[in-house]
């Protein structure tokens, strides 16, 4: 059957209830894979089938992605899924109403990188747990990562997220580029506005967080608009590589601020407040009075915001 004449079956039915009911001779189809790279596994009760794009996903299915693979899942309500390389997810439960939206759905984060993109039903119909967490939705794209032990560690792009520990303490996430971390025993253990540490546990967060620096290699409306400010936020923790720096010309001259020499700063912003960038490599910072540079190689500041700069080693 056609992707558009299961949606055209599905909204003629009173009603689409997914439950794992005895008797029920074959799973029901709530979405299917739109980009598979290298090995995907859908897992069920009758055994282990590797997805190809264009399959269709099974209420119950467990989605794993292996080493170096990924995959990109739409449901029927147009929410989207990426799973990560290593990643793990179970489809627990769909209900869909006869306009073919979601009524419920609760999807199960197990390991690995996620990326999570709300669709045309009520986001929050959709509830994720991990074994450290359950998020109620609303409206909302955002990116997690299941780690050792199930430590959750969850950045909001799009929208607000409201993020449960076992012992059912609540933060909301309402801020782009906002995140938590929780353990399954000790419940938040980090939040921030911005991302102040390099890693989460022993893991970097570039790792944790692959989507924000790769989007480039995602079907285009698997991407978020937020997301390249998140992955600046990581360059600037020293937690995601730097894109290469574009060669300045030989003519250029220096900022009145140095570091250690080795190469170019970036201009300072030409906004009314701007901040120092970190300077990961271990350069020093330009800095004029409108606009600071930051040095991601470790080089000279050029502090080209409006005023004479001062250099920080």
């Amino acid at each position: 059957m056609r992707w558009g004449s299961f949606r055209a079956a599905i909204c003629a039915m009173p009603a689409l209830v997914l439950t794992a009911a005895s008797g029920q001779t074959a799973p029901e189809m709530i979405g299917r894979a739109v980009s598979i790279e290298n090995v995907v596994v859908r897992s069920a009760s009758g055994g282990a089938v590797r997805l190809k794009t264009g399959d269709g996903v099974h209420f119950r299915d467990r989605i794993r992605a292996r080493s170096q693979s990924r995959g990109q899942i739409e449901f029927l309500d147009s929410t989207k899924i990426v799973v990560g390389p290593g990643a793990q997810i179970v489809l627990d439960e769909f209900v869909y109403t006869p306009r073919g939206t979601v009524k419920s759905a609760t999807v199960t984060a197990l390991k690995g990188a996620f990326r999570f993109i709300s669709g045309s039903s009520p986001s929050q119909a959709y509830h994720i747990r991990s074994p450290a967490s359950t998020m109620g939705i609303q409206g909302t794209a955002f990116d997690m990562y299941v780690g050792r032990g199930g430590q959750t560690a969850v950045m909001i792009l799009k929208g607000r997220i409201r993020v449960c520990d076992r012992a059912q303490r609540c933060r909301v996430l309402d801020n782009p580029c906002e995140m938590a971390v929780v353990d399954a025993r000790r419940g938040f253990v980090e939040e921030g506005r911005g991302i102040e540490k390099p890693v989460i546990g022993s893991l970097s967060m570039a790792a944790a967080f692959p989507f924000l620096t790769g989007q480039r290699n995602l079907v285009s409306r698997f991407r978020v608009g937020g997301a390249p400010r998140c992955a600046n936020i990581l360059r600037r923790a020293g937690a995601a590589p730097s894109s290469p720096a574009r060669a300045e010309p030989a003519s250029a001259p220096a900022g009145p601020a140095s570091g250690i020499s080795g190469g170019p700063g970036n201009p300072g912003n030409n906004k009314g407040v701007g901040g120092a960038g970190e300077s990961p490599g271990g350069g020093g910072f330009g800095g004029g009075d409108v606009g600071r540079g930051d040095t991601a190689g470790g080089g000279r500041g050029n502090g080209r915001g409006g005023g004479r700069g001062g250099g920080r080693p």
